[in-house]
This record gives structure tokens, C-alpha cells and sequence, in this order.
């Protein structure tokens, strides 16, 4: 018999819980943006066989099912699912939200802790590369 764990991260799933008790906020912003609200994506884990993969979802609607949208960033791992390609997925598969305001990232809760745990030169690097800023 083979046994295969999943080792989830704290810190992340933490940052998973934060976008989930805040994603009134994320909805309320998508449905009414301001002038300077742009860019709004969802994150959603898909699995194929033993394996999961957070995968970005963008021009979003938000309707009595749930969010329709596109797929905003290539799978790597998941067959069948491509760049583009049209899915929908009801709220309680979101695992993290963002948007841009102004030039600022809101949200992205786990893209925070990913960029926490960089080194400072890493961090510079990496921020420096961002059409946003983190704050």
C-alpha cells in the first residue's frame, strides 16, 4: 500500500484563511470598481492525480454560481488545463484574491509570504520586476 502525504505550509494556509474571510471586500470592489481599481484575479488550487497547483483566474464575474473567468497563468502541472481557457468555480474554492489600486497590490495574501521569505536582495530584485507595489 503507498501512502502519500500532502505537507501544507502554515504560513500559507494562514494567508489562504486571511483572503477567505476578506473576500466580501475583494467581491464588493470587483462588482463596483473604483476608477483606480484594476486587475482583479482570484487563485484557485486545482489537482491532477497527487498533484496540486494554485492557479491565477482573471477577467472575472461574479454571479449566483460563483466566479467565472479566464485562466491568467499557465498551469504547469495540470493536463487539460490551458492559458485562457474559460473555468468556473464557486467562492468556496478561492484560496487567495488580489487587485491592483493606483499602483498598489491589494490582496495577494500569499504572494506576501512568499515574498517575506526572500532575502532583501532577493526582495529588490523581485519588486523591481512588479507593474505594482507592495506595501
Amino acid at each position: 500500500m503507498k501512502v502519500t502525504m500532502v505537507v501544507r505550509d502554515p504560513q500559507l494556509e494562514t494567508a489562504s484563511a486571511e483572503a477567505r474571510s476578506s473576500i466580501t471586500n475583494f467581491i464588493t470592489a470587483l462588482r463596483s470598481p473604483a476608477a483606480n481599481q484594476s486587475n482583479f484575479v482570484i487563485c484557485i488550487e486545482f489537482t491532477s492525480g497527487q498533484t496540486i497547483e494554485a492557479v491565477w483566474i482573471g477577467y472575472l464575474r461574479y454571479g449566483e454560481r460563483g466566479f467565472d473567468g479566464l485562466v491568467a497563468t499557465p498551469p504547469k502541472n495540470i493536463p487539460g488545463l490551458t492559458n485562457n481557457q474559460p473555468v468556473q468555480m464557486p467562492l468556496s474554492r478561492v484560496i487567495d484574491w488580489a487587485y491592483m489600486e493606483d499602483d498598489r497590490l491589494i490582496g495577494g495574501f500569499a504572494e506576501r509570504v512568499r515574498r517575506s521569505r526572500m532575502s532583501e536582495s532577493e526582495r529588490q530584485s523581485y519588486d523591481a520586476r512588479l507593474p505594482y507595489k507592495i506595501e
